[in-house]
């Protein structure tokens, strides 16, 4: 009944937001500016994109009793005078070997002055990952995953991409992950490092280095690494690098940046 009551709440900003957008609207009412997951256009609904991420944030719910299932939500203020809003979702026991993880994150404009709280775009990220091949070839660590993409505004951002990982533990604090993710739905491919180290109970670096294969055109880094300060129980104060070789030949961005925020852990 309450996932009833979900998909019906679900349907009714979505009818909204597309009478916001055939009315040349969107991004003045609320629903527009505070919703641009569900991103239209006069011929093309995306529904698929809350459809999908709807589906991941229930099947992470439910599984919300686990020990290693979790929420967060971030907020950044970045010195390039935009802020960020995100969610984080986690679930690694879910049946068959199975594990998701994954977040969304809504963005104002780079240099919007006093409208840094404008979220005008986003950007999604979310991992499927199985790991019995783990048990198969009893190599502790590995395992297949799938990627899924997306980002507004646009209508064709969307990027799907299969591959493999592997996760070295040092120990419960210190982990390395490599990923190769040969296949995508375009003739691009992908390759990435993510790495915890503890530096202390309540210090940690964490970050990624995201390599992106580009078949035809240069190639693109994407860097974040992340200074974590945990200053109350479950709430953390965050330093990060940015950097975006995307963003960086785009003529409306700055592709480096640092930004300062807060995340609180559910």
């Amino acid at each position: 009944m309450q996932i009833k009551k979900v998909f019906s709440l679900f349907d009714t900003i979505n009818q909204k937001h597309t009478e916001g957008i055939l009315k040349g609207k969107c991004f003045t009412s609320p629903l527009c500016k505070f919703n641009p997951l569900w991103n239209y256009n006069k011929q093309r609904g995306m529904q698929v994109r809350s459809f999908i991420q709807l589906v991941l944030v229930l099947l992470t719910s439910s599984y919300a009793g686990s020990a290693l299932s979790g929420t967060s939500f971030n907020y950044y203020k970045d010195s390039r005078d935009y802020d960020t809003l995100g969610i984080v979702i986690s679930a690694n026991k879910l049946p068959h070997g199975f594990s998701v993880w994954g977040f969304t994150d809504f963005h104002s404009n780079q240099h919007t002055d006093k409208q840094q709280a404008d979220f005008t775009r986003s950007f999604s990220e979310y991992r499927l990952t199985n790991s019995l091949i783990s048990r198969w070839t009893n190599i502790d660590g590995i395992g297949l995953q799938a990627e899924y993409n997306d980002s507004t505004p646009g209508i064709d951002n969307t990027v799907w991409r299969l591959g493999f990982t592997y996760k070295h533990r040092f120990s419960d604090q210190h982990w390395v992950q490599l990923r190769a993710l040969p296949l995508q739905d375009n003739q691009d491919s992908q390759a990435s490092l993510i790495f915890s180290v503890s530096l202390h109970p309540r210090i940690s670096l964490t970050g990624f280095a995201d390599y992106n294969i580009r078949s035809g055109n240069e190639n693109r880094w994407v860097i974040e690494p992340q200074l974590n300060l945990l200053m109350l129980e479950n709430t953390w104060l965050l330093f990060e690098l940015r950097y975006n070789e995307f963003e960086e030949h785009s003529p409306t961005s700055d592709g480096t940046g640092v930004a300062a925020g807060l995340r609180y852990d559910i």
